[in-house]
């Protein structure tokens, strides 16, 4: 299987501290710190719209938190390369262009990341994530779950060391969360590391000895 992340030995260290994310006046949920180290999931719950999606953006840097610190290798994230070069982000939508192939997408994203990197490497990638057969179909045909897996492997390119997932098992079958499972656990075991959120529990998935459970309240 495909290493998710260069060989390093380097340990890094995301740390939360107190951090509350409003809407309007109002606070989402309690101030919540926590840290994650590489090697590491947390695995953020609470109940639905208490803020965990909102938290993982905020955490992405996509919007500020209100009050509080999100610290990468102690340093602030924000205006922090060190931070947007080892981190990737999972959300509720995929980020593929519709009209492009999925190897095409791929193709983008792998010269985004590194203009370098060999194009035969996606083929074997694709048939990884079981879409080889989808390698010429226009994104906007695939359905929910394949599209799912191109964004996982997307994730795969970046070769980055956080990944930040927002609901990656959604819409994928037994089948397709297995295949998911198992990359994540090889990205963990790789010195890389998670933040993940999941309508459902994570116990009996094959995370379950690096699984972290932090709750929003």
């Amino acid at each position: 299987m495909r290493s998710q992340v260069k060989e390093t030995d380097h340990i890094s260290e995301l740390q939360i501290i107190d951090a509350v994310v409003t809407r309007g006046d109002t606070a989402l949920f309690d101030p919540i710190s926590f840290r994650c180290l590489s090697g590491q999931i947390i695995h953020l719950v609470g109940e639905n719209g208490v803020g965990k999606t909102t938290l993982m953006r905020s955490i992405c840097g996509f919007r500020s938190i209100s009050s509080g610190q999100v610290l990468w290798n102690g340093t602030s994230i924000y205006g922090n390369d060190g931070f947007y070069l080892n981190s990737a982000y999972l959300g509720h939508r995929d980020a593929h262009s519709p009209l492009q192939s999925a190897w095409e997408s791929l193709h983008f994203y792998q010269r985004l990341y590194n203009p370098a990197a060999d194009p035969k490497e996606i083929d074997p990638l694709l048939n990884q994530l079981g879409l080889l057969a989808q390698a010429d179909v226009a994104v906007e045909h695939l359905s929910f779950g394949q599209k799912r897996k191109l964004a996982i492997a997307r994730l795969l390119l970046s070769e980055r060391q956080l990944w930040l997932l927002d609901e990656p098992f959604s819409g994928v079958d037994r089948a397709g969360q297995k295949l998911i499972e198992s990359i994540c656990l090889q990205h963990i075991l790789s010195n890389g590391m998670m933040l993940i959120t999941n309508h459902g529990s994570l116990k009996n998935t094959a995370l379950l000895d690096g699984i972290t459970e932090v709750e929003l309240r």
